[in-house]
C-alpha cells in the first residue's frame, strides 16, 4: 500500500483568515518544501483574487510542490445559506485556479444535533457545484454516522470521505474505529501537529 504525505498551508501563528496574503502562502509553500513534502492542501482561499490563486499555484509548481485540494470555508450558520455557496463557489473557483482537482468541505449544518434532513440537500448542492467545475468533493468527518449516513444516501459515486484525526479525537473516537467502518471510501486522513498538518492518501481499502 502506497503512502503520500501532504501538508496544510494553515500556518499556527496566523490569527485570521484575512491575514493569508499572497507572501504569507509563498512563505509556507518554502517551509513545506524545506520539509520535503510534496502534496498541498490550501486552506482560507474565499478571501483571495482570483489573481493571487493562480501566483500562488504557480509558485508551488515551481517549486515543484503539488497543488492537492482545498479545503472550503464555514458552513451555513455562520454566513446564511446563499452566502454559504457564495463563499464555496469562491474556494472552488480559486481551487481550480491554483491547479487543485479536490475540494474538501464540512457538513453546511455541522453544529448543535444536525440531522441528515437538513444537511441533505445542501450537501447535494455542493457537490453539484464542485462537479460542475470539475472539482472531486471530499466530506469531511464532523459527527461521523450522519456523515457516512449521507455519503451513502446520496449515492453520487463521486462524493467520497475524508477522515480527519484531530476532528475524531476532538469527538472522542479512535481513528482506527473509524477506518474500520470505511469499506468503500477513499480516504485523506489529516495528522495535525504541533506546527503543520499532515495529509495520509490511502488507497481503496
Amino acid at each position: 500500500m502506497g503512502i503520500e504525505l501532504g501538508v496544510s498551508t494553515v500556518d499556527p501563528e496566523i490569527n485570521s483568515p484575512q491575514e493569508y496574503t499572497v507572501e504569507i502562502y509563498k512563505c509556507c509553500l518554502d517551509r513545506i518544501v524545506k520539509h520535503g513534502f510534496k502534496n498541498i492542501e490550501y486552506s482560507h482561499v474565499d478571501q483571495l483574487h482570483m489573481s493571487d490563486a493562480e501566483e500562488i499555484g504557480d509558485y508551488a509548481a515551481q517549486l515543484g510542490l503539488v497543488s492537492y485540494s482545498v479545503h472550503a470555508e464555514g458552513h451555513i450558520l455562520k454566513y446564511g445559506r446563499e452566502r454559504y455557496f457564495e463563499v464555496q463557489d469562491i474556494c472552488m473557483r480559486n481551487a481550480k485556479r491554483m491547479g487543485c482537482k479536490i475540494v474538501v468541505f464540512h457538513l453546511p449544518y455541522p453544529e448543535g444535533n444536525p440531522t441528515k434532513e437538513e444537511n441533505i440537500d445542501e450537501v447535494k448542492r455542493f457537490v453539484e457545484m464542485a462537479l460542475d467545475k470539475g472539482l472531486q468533493p471530499l466530506l469531511e468527518n464532523g459527527p461521523i454516522d450522519l456523515t457516512l449516513e449521507i455519503i451513502s444516501y446520496l449515492n453520487i459515486p463521486e462524493l467520497k470521505f475524508v477522515l480527519d484525526k484531530g476532528h475524531a479525537f476532538r469527538d472522542g473516537h479512535q481513528p482506527y474505529e473509524i477506518v474500520k467502518k470505511l469499506v468503500s471510501f477513499w480516504d485523506i486522513l489529516t495528522l495535525p501537529t504541533t506546527s503543520e498538518s499532515l495529509t495520509t492518501i490511502y488507497p481503496r481499502v
